[in-house]
């Protein structure tokens, strides 16, 4: 698999608005979104965050992210992994997989 080439939904444009403060609808382009770019479909994200030393996308796939041993309940076989999570991601991909025009 080779690398996507930089993408972004923001322009000059957007970063002029933005920069003095006229920007009304910045929230059409900041957040998490589904995107289609060169006939691949995936999540596009970006956030505002100027002061910050790094920024990550938390994982919601295994149940004791973040927590100690006794503050998370495994799932129903025993293991972290987050089944619903993972379930809501498989429809999720199958959606955009259909919607895409890639689907045969």
């Amino acid at each position: 698999m080779s690398a996507a080439p930089p993408f972004s939904l923001l322009t000059a444009h957007d970063s002029h608005l933005f920069n003095e403060g006229s920007h009304f609808r910045v929230y059409d382009k900041l957040g998490a979104r589904v995107v289609s770019v060169d006939g691949t479909s995936g999540c596009y994200f970006a956030v505002w965050a100027p002061n910050a030393e790094r920024v990550s996308v938390a994982s919601m796939l295994y149940l004791d992210y973040g927590r100690k041993n006794g503050e998370w309940i495994p799932n129903r076989h025993g293991g972290r992994e987050n089944l619903e999570t993972i379930e809501l991601l498989r429809r999720l991909n199958h959606v955009i997989y259909e919607n895409s025009g890639c689907a045969t």
